[in-house]
């Protein structure tokens, strides 16, 4: 999971809004996570040590880590 930070302008309005996302998932369009700014500063806190303990149970397993294309592949999916 990684944290990104970026102004984002809606459609409809006239205004950017400035965003901090711990990114759960993307696609080639989008970006879905949780809004960091809508939080309160116990609630960050909360989830970020979440974040750190879910990436360091994660560790003995990366060995399995694996990457795929999804554009362009042929692939059969089940």
């Amino acid at each position: 999971m990684t944290i990104k930070k970026f102004n984002y302008l809606k459609e409809g309005t006239t205004e950017k809004k400035a965003y901090e996302l711990l990114v759960l998932n993307h696609s080639d369009t989008n970006d879905y996570g949780i809004a960091l700014n809508y939080l309160t500063d116990e609630e960050k806190v909360i989830i970020l040590e979440l974040q750190q303990k879910y990436e360091e149970g994660l560790k003995p397993f990366m060995k399995a880590y694996r990457n795929f294309k999804v554009a362009g592949e042929t692939r059969d999916e089940q």
